[in-house]
């Protein structure tokens, strides 16, 4: 379910009387963070938790209030991962694993909020699977499947099984040298390729 729902409308909204307080504070960091060029996500998300958190707790099973909590922290996770996203975007930090690692820090915390459920399954799930796998591409997460040794996994297998056919050794000396020859091949992929 894919949701391209825009949720920062709920901070044009009035909030009901028990949440003005917060959602103006929570608005004021908002605008801070969104007018610096060098937007600290992490700051953002820490800076705003405190105030999600007491928005949650005065909506006292208020059906509206809580609403415009749910809609409010909604539009906070929409920001960090729009901001996250930009971030990534932008050459000039994208090559920098130490951004990858960040998002994926963040957009791990941006996990633990309150979400509308279409934006969690829509937009928030599908831009967590993506970074997750490019992270895993980047070697910064530990991938179920490394493409490199089952490459050389296979490379020593073939190497095998061909020295163990084709030579015109004994069939009991061929296989120990097939698995060396593999050995050395795979090495040699793993110097060329890094992976």
């Amino acid at each position: 379910m894919k949701s391209n729902k825009d949720y920062t409308y709920i901070l044009r909204e009035n909030p009901p009387q028990a949440l003005l307080n917060d959602s103006l504070l929570a608005k004021k960091i908002i605008s801070r963070e969104l007018s610096v060029w060098t937007c600290n996500e992490m700051r953002f998300l820490n800076n705003i938790l405190p105030h999600l958190q007491s928005m949650k707790m005065k909506t006292n099973r208020d059906t509206n209030s809580y609403y415009f909590y749910l809609q409010f922290s909604t539009a906070v996770a929409q920001i960090s991962i729009c901001m996250i996203r930009k971030k990534l975007q932008n050459p000039f930090f994208s090559a920098e694993v130490d951004i990858w690692k960040t998002a994926w820090n963040i957009v791990n915390a941006v996990g633990e909020l309150d979400m509308d459920k279409e934006f969690r399954e829509g937009q928030y799930e599908v831009f967590r699977k993506l970074l997750k796998k490019e992270c895993r591409r980047m070697g910064i997460l530990p991938s179920f499947l490394n493409y490199g040794v089952i490459t050389r996994i296979g490379i020593i297998l073939v190497s095998a099984i061909i020295w163990y056919t084709m030579s015109g050794l004994g069939k009991s000396d061929s296989l120990p040298i097939g698995i060396l020859n593999g050995c050395l091949m795979a090495g040699g992929h793993y110097i060329y390729t890094k992976k």
